[in-house]
């Protein structure tokens, strides 16, 4: 496996946060790169809803039970965390992407994400998250683990905690990262007609701090190899054969040695094909990540001393059934986001 260098995402910066429509160049964006950032999005008051629920949760929990059972059945059903995919600042981003508020179904669950510091439970063993480095084979995609090549539209994350990637500066270069955060201080403050390609939590630096947090990773442009590589119906990819195998069961590693058979789609028959270096998302409490349900992506650990809380909606077209029992995601990966049909040049 190659190591991953720890690069920053970059997003489209949108300096105010009540211009809720997707600009083109954002569209364009999440074709090229299957995701994007909008800063703020998120009311304050339903996130502090959220977090009381969440918080109140786990003070009435058993150390011992898992998220699922610590937090409750319920939680991923409750109102206080449903609201927030649901409120029109984020239902308008949704709403725009896949085709209009009519073509959007429903939401009525989320996944509560949380992330403890250096912590492995039922939820993250055997992934990125219980390992100190996130490697090129450590991604999946939601449909890989379900068994379903395009098993919703629009994945949508929602951050309730910090996970800002910030510079690592050195002491004798501290003069001129002065003047560099200077000139980039002023430059992300020029107005809000601003799209250039940075997003004002992130940085080119490739030595950076912080990224350890309990960030999403995800692999720009990997939505289009992830459809490629995914059969239908299933989902499944097929493993690379290799002279050793390494991988992680329960937070513990294990290496499995001349492997004879030939590749398969199980875990056991082999890695995932290498997409090499990922990027961790930079993300404050408020952002919202809108990304393809191909791209690939995971959970990295969190090295640091907070939790990491996040909100997942995994958002359908209204149509989602008959797409898929017209077999249209075999060789359609825009069919059910209508909202990128005109910049990809479609009726």
């Amino acid at each position: 496996n190659k190591e991953m260098e720890e690069t920053t995402t970059t997003s489209v910066r949108i300096n105010n946060p009540t211009c809720t429509k997707l600009t083109e160049n954002e569209i364009s964006t999440f074709i090229k790169d299957g995701f994007i950032v909008r800063q703020a999005v998120a009311p304050k008051n339903l996130m502090s809803a959220a977090l009381s629920l969440i918080n109140g949760r786990l003070g009435r929990s058993n150390k011992n039970d898992d998220d699922v059972t610590r937090l409750g059945g319920d939680i991923a059903n409750a109102p206080d965390v449903v609201a927030l995919g649901r409120c029109p600042p984020v239902a308008r981003l949704i709403a725009q992407l896949i085709g209009g508020a009519e073509k959007v179904n429903m939401i009525s669950g989320c996944q509560v994400a949380l992330r403890f510091p250096n912590a492995v439970d039922s939820l993250v063993a055997g992934g990125a998250a219980c390992q100190s480095i996130v490697s090129g084979r450590s991604w999946h995609t939601d449909g890989l683990r379900q068994g379903k090549k395009h098993s919703f539209s629009l994945l949508v994350g929602i951050a309730l905690s910090d996970t800002v990637i910030r510079k690592k500066q050195n002491n004798s270069n501290n003069k001129n990262s002065d003047n560099n955060n200077n000139s980039s201080s002023n430059s992300s403050s020029s107005g809000d007609d601003d799209d250039s390609n940075i997003n004002e939590h992130d940085t080119q630096d490739k030595n950076c701090d912080d990224s350890n947090l309990g960030n999403l990773w995800v692999w720009p442009g990997s939505h289009v190899s992830c459809h490629t590589l995914m059969r239908w119906p299933d989902g499944q990819v097929l493993r690379e054969k290799t002279s050793s195998v390494t991988w992680d069961t329960a937070g513990r590693d294990g290496v499995r040695d001349g492997l004879t058979a030939e590749p398969g789609y199980r875990d056991e028959d082999g890695s995932l094909p290498d997409l090499g270096p990922g990027q961790p998302v930079s993300l404050k409490a408020g952002d919202v990540i809108l990304a393809h349900g191909l791209l690939a992506h995971c959970g990295g650990p969190n090295l640091g001393c907070d939790i990491r809380y996040m909100l997942y909606f995994r958002v359908r077209h209204a149509d989602w059934s008959n797409m898929v029992a017209a077999q249209m995601y075999e060789t359609d990966m825009w069919c059910d986001l209508e909202g990128t049909w005109q910049a990809l040049g479609r009726n």
